[in-house]
């Protein structure tokens, strides 16, 4: 069995203790009252403050630690006004003990020290800390949503994915889709399986000998589109790539979109017979062509 007793002990007879609950007790400032007297006495925007009427600060020249300083006791508390050559010192010594958050920092200086738009400016100076920057996670603003730049010519910007595997139908279980950006003509072309080779084939047999080569080609992160054959013909043909970013597929909207209405109309033609699709491809093909876009 055990029991617990309660005793008080003062602070002046458990030092120890004490002072964990002291910041001043553990971090001794650098900013000597002596510097901070001489400053106030310079600080134009200290004069205007006590000359102001309208201030909310309580000034008056107070003893603190055998100088003369200007203080303010509005709030119950001895607070020494801050000049504003020291301020981000005062920052700089009570922020680097543990680097906390901007209400944080604010709140353990404002119970000690005092100058105008303290907040502001503790506030501005945390969100400007390298090291907290570096080293926490904070929640990042959200860049907006900008346009895409309207393509100058036709067949000039072209957008290609591959959808599979499919059902085998004739031998052939993916499918390579290509949409032009400018005229929306969308291409959808059977292949054997998706590998660089196979989808070089098909791009060039289908696309570039009928339409030329296109400026640009936008493309996921496939290991086909960023192999070293797929590189060297876009390079041997003057095309330049452009991959969307890992995992958002709506950064190639333009032809993940296309997927839904080829997979929606075979859907719909196909019923049960989903072997028939390379089939039914040519028709679904020329019905999106149709479609007023």
């Amino acid at each position: 069995q055990y029991s617990t007793d309660i005793k008080h002990v003062t602070g002046v007879n458990n030092s120890p203790a004490d002072a964990l609950s002291r910041i001043e007790a553990v971090l001794k400032c650098s900013i000597k009252p002596a510097d901070m007297a001489s400053a106030q006495d310079n600080d134009q925007q200290l004069q205007d403050l006590l000359e102001s009427t309208t201030s909310n600060l309580r000034l008056q020249r107070l003893q603190v630690d055998n100088c003369t300083l200007y203080c303010d006791t509005s709030s119950g508390k001895i607070r020494p006004y801050v000049p504003a050559d020291l301020r981000f010192g005062v920052f700089q010594h009570f922020h680097s003990i543990s680097h906390p958050g901007g209400r944080a920092t604010a709140r353990i200086i404002a119970d000690r020290f005092v100058w105008p738009f303290m907040q502001r400016d503790i506030k501005l100076w945390v969100r400007q800390c390298h090291p907290c920057q570096s080293s926490k996670v904070n929640r990042h603003e959200k860049t907006p949503l900008t346009a895409f730049l309207k393509p100058d010519d036709r067949f000039a910007h072209v957008h290609i994915d591959v959808v599979g595997p499919l059902p085998t139908s004739h031998g052939q279980s993916y499918m390579l889709t290509c949409v032009d950006r400018f005229t929306r003509w969308i291409e959808a072309i059977p292949m054997a399986d998706q590998t660089a080779i196979t989808i070089a084939h098909a791009f060039f047999d289908n696309w570039i000998a009928r339409f030329g080569s296109p400026l640009y080609l936008v493309s996921d992160r496939g290991r086909s589109f960023q192999s070293s054959l797929f590189r060297d013909v876009a390079t041997l043909l003057g095309i330049e790539l452009r991959f969307t970013t890992s995992y958002h597929p709506q950064c190639n909207g333009l032809v993940e979109r296309s997927h839904r209405s080829i997979k929606a109309a075979l859907m719909s033609r196909l019923g049960d017979s989903r072997e028939r699709w390379y089939e039914e491809l040519p028709i679904v093909l020329l019905g999106l062509r149709s479609v007023f876009k």
